[in-house]
């Protein structure tokens, strides 16, 4: 024996409501105690277990959960198979959960012991041999299924709500035999007439075990007038007692103030009629498998004991009352009301065409779970309703998600709704996850917002922030905390099936490496909030064609699209204040860049490995790092010229490839100056059109002499003072690509009165 069952003993005694007597309780465990130590041994035939003692087998279980139609052999071994033990298919105490909806017994089975086949709830058949004398307490109690029941001649006792709840069982012939019925025995099943062998002197309530049931129990018929009820009135009062005039039981009736009618007002119906609610537990459990409780606008499910074939259908409504709730979680209680086996069984559920609401954690206890039917009038799903589904395959209301109320913590839910796993964080959302079901036909769209809360962070709790400044030598030092995240937020396999990403208007940060690798990305559209663009965020999108940044970007991290080799085309917005190291670099397509007022220095390799055309420096531009400006081959052909127009901007030779450099624009004087003379390059200085090195008024009348005389001062004009191709070229600085013009020799005038500026 092991001491589990002694547990489970008491256990059983309370898992149908109330309290029981503890008599049985008491004598079973008293039997284990005193159980014959004698050696046994445990041998496995066909998928049962048996111990053989004594030349006897006594059935301990199976080992075989795929076994449906459960025979009992009439030996094992040369070893009469006499007893089914104790819980020997109870699933609560058994490593394998049984799946029996047949039974049959051996021939020399006697006894069927305590809770046997109790909570085996897909039982529907049993047939008893002609040897069986006892079916002890709790033999088959839940099982619900149990509709057909044969028994033999020799039966003599049955136990203590030996069949209670076994809602589908409506009829049990009692055999000539039997000597005591305990009570309860048919408690709230099927059978709703009980009528008590004439051999009787003493009958227990075979309906009610210890005033456990306070409506209407059944009917006891009770033809021996000398037959006694057995218990005071309390375990009686809710059971029709049909007797004659002068029997004793009437007697008792009357004393207790018990229901009572005769033998023939019960046979004209002149009695007190059973009639349950349509929302009975009893009638539930019966027809649904369940009990339902009221609710806002109809019943909500309240409690689940049992499916079928793993499959359990919610009913649209129940007695015309529309079932508008599914929810097992009791808050209160702080427990769920479903019973574990029948939730470890079903892997589909079909939820009613009235369900508007999923309650919080609604399946959480149904680990094997694997399909979600139904559900099209749903309105609201509750918190945690799917956690922990971990089988689940396939949901019927998925595509229409969106249009419900659910908790945006949710990963099942949004993993449907968006692909996505969100976190809230002070009233916004993060996304900590991205799956492969984000994204539709190649493309990824990153909500503005879910269920009203907006979505502001990609793999990051926080943006980048200022914790403290402080002044040294001269210089503001400042410390942020950058942005947490996490490598390989986007899965490989998720990242090569985006072609295009659409980030909503709430987002603030693209943290580092979020679609680094996306190599089959070719556009990114929206992002009008985005502030800052972490490292490597795009690195090595080989496909991405072109860029336009909004202006609230205020900074580009270090390598943010580097290895973007398609990169042709790229707008920045005009808040943008930092571009860190090696951003743009390796992006072999890219020909042009317009950089934006706010920007100060350039860092280094920014754009090494490029293929500009012309290169034009702000005069905000403060320094230009080592390497900004390099050519993705090394051919010794000229690729592009440059335009300073920042005339104290810092910078060194190899800041820029100069091998590639045709012509170097910028101030006379300036730094851009000094490093073209060093290099042996042509520097052209804005608005020297007589090429003098310097800027007068002399350029702007030379400008407006070639415009009025050119046969004179044009460009090949009789007069030895007469304006060049380069002096066009230094001359042209209105920015209109259209030569010079009177707007040249204007701009000229108003820079030397200080009223204007180049660039």
């Amino acid at each position: 024996m092991k001491i589990k069952k002694m547990i489970a003993a008491v256990t059983a005694l309370v898992l149908v409501g109330g309290a029981y007597n503890v008599t049985a309780e008491k004598s079973f465990i008293n039997s284990v105690l005193a159980a014959d130590a004698e050696d046994s041994v445990e041998v496995v035939k066909d998928g049962i277990e048996y111990t053989l003692s004594n030349g006897e087998a006594v059935v301990n279980g199976v080992v075989d959960a795929s076994i449906v139609d459960l025979v009992i052999p009439d030996e094992v071994d040369d070893c009469p198979v006499t007893e089914i033990g104790e819980f020997a298919f109870n699933p609560y105490y058994n490593k394998i959960h049984p799946h029996i909806k047949t039974l049959t017994l051996g021939k020399n089975v006697k006894k069927i012991c305590n809770s046997a086949f109790s909570e085996c709830y897909e039982l529907e058949t049993v047939t008893f041999n002609d040897e069986l004398e006892d079916i002890d307490d709790f033999s088959f109690a839940r099982c619900y299924s149990l509709k057909e029941l044969r028994v033999g001649s020799k039966l003599k006792h049955i136990g203590l709500v030996a069949f209670n709840a076994c809602v589908n069982l409506k009829s049990f012939e009692i055999g000539e035999n039997v000597e005591e019925i305990e009570s309860g025995a048919f408690e709230r099943s099927g059978i709703e007439v009980f009528e008590v062998p004439e051999r009787f002197t003493e009958i227990k309530n075979v309906f009610d075990a210890n005033n456990r049931n306070k409506d209407d129990s059944g009917i006891v018929k009770i033809n021996n007038p000398e037959c006694r009820l057995f218990g005071d009135e309390e375990s009686w009062k809710s059971t029709l007692i049909v007797c004659d005039e002068e029997s004793i039981a009437k007697q008792q009736a009357e004393r207790y103030n018990l229901k009572w009618c005769t033998f023939e007002q019960y046979e004209k119906g002149e009695y007190e009629k059973r009639e349950l609610s349509p929302l009975d537990d009893f009638i539930c459990l019966r027809d649904y498998g369940m009990w339902f409780d009221e609710t806002d606008g109809g019943l909500k499910i309240d409690r689940i004991l049992m499916s079928k074939d793993g499959t359990l259908i919610i009913p649209d409504e129940v007695a015309g009352i529309p079932v508008v709730e599914f929810g097992i979680f009791d808050a209160e209680q702080d427990m769920f009301s479903i019973d574990s086996i029948t939730a470890e069984d079903t892997k589909k559920i079909v939820l009613g065409k009235n369900i508007k609401r999923l309650g919080e954690n609604a399946f959480e206890d149904f680990d094997n779970l694997e399909v979600i039917e139904g559900g099209e009038g749903l309105e609201e799903i509750g918190k945690n309703a799917f956690a922990n589904l971990q089988n689940l395959k396939s949901i019927s209301f998925s595509d229409n998600i969106n249009d419900m109320k659910f908790d945006v913590t949710d990963r099942l839910i949004c993993n449907m709704a968006y692909g996505m796993e969100f976190e809230e964080v002070n009233g916004k959302l993060v996304i900590k996850e991205i799956s492969e079901n984000a994204v539709k036909d190649g493309t990824l769209v990153i909500p503005d917002e879910v269920q009203g809360m907006p979505v502001s962070y990609i793999n990051a709790a926080d943006t980048k922030e200022l914790i403290s400044s402080t002044v040294s030598n001269g210089l503001k030092l400042d410390f942020y905390i950058l942005p947490a995240y996490r490598s390989n937020f986007i899965a490989s396999e998720v990242k090569e099936n985006i072609k295009k990403v659409v980030i909503g208007k709430n987002i603030n940060v693209i943290p580092e490496e979020t679609f680094i690798d996306c190599t089959n990305l070719e556009s990114i559209e929206g992002g009008e909030g985005i502030e800052y663009i972490g490292e490597s965020a795009f690195q090595n999108c080989t496909k991405l064609a072109s860029l336009k940044l909004y202006d609230n970007v205020t900074e580009i991290d270090n390598s943010a699209f580097r290895g973007c080799t398609d990169l042709k085309t790229v707008k920045l917005g005009s808040g943008l204040k930092e571009m860190k190291m090696s951003a743009f670099k390796d992006c072999g397509s890219l020909e042009e860049i317009s950089l934006p007022n706010k920007i100060t220095e350039i860092d280094s390799y920014a754009f090494e490995g490029t293929n500009m055309k012309a290169i034009i420096i702000p005069e905000n531009i403060k320094s230009i790092g080592v390497d900004s400006f390099t050519w993705k081959d090394n051919s010794p052909e000229s690729k592009a010229i440059v335009k300073i127009y920042s005339a104290d901007c810092d910078f060194y030779s190899n800041s820029i490839d100069l091998d590639k450099v045709d012509k170097i624009y910028g101030y006379a004087g300036s730094t851009a100056e000094r490093i073209a003379n060093i290099n042996y390059k042509n520097f052209y200085a804005f608005g020297d059109a007589n090429c003098d090195k310097g800027i007068d008024m002399s350029d702007a009348v030379l400008i407006m002499q070639s415009l009025a005389n050119p046969n004179k001062y044009g460009l090949n004009g009789t007069n030895e003072h007469h304006i060049t191709e380069k002096g066009i070229d230094c001359a042209d600085v209105d920015k209109n690509g259209n030569g010079i013009t009177a707007s040249d020799a204007l701009k000229i005038q108003k820079y030397l009165l200080g009223q204007e500026k180049f660039s």
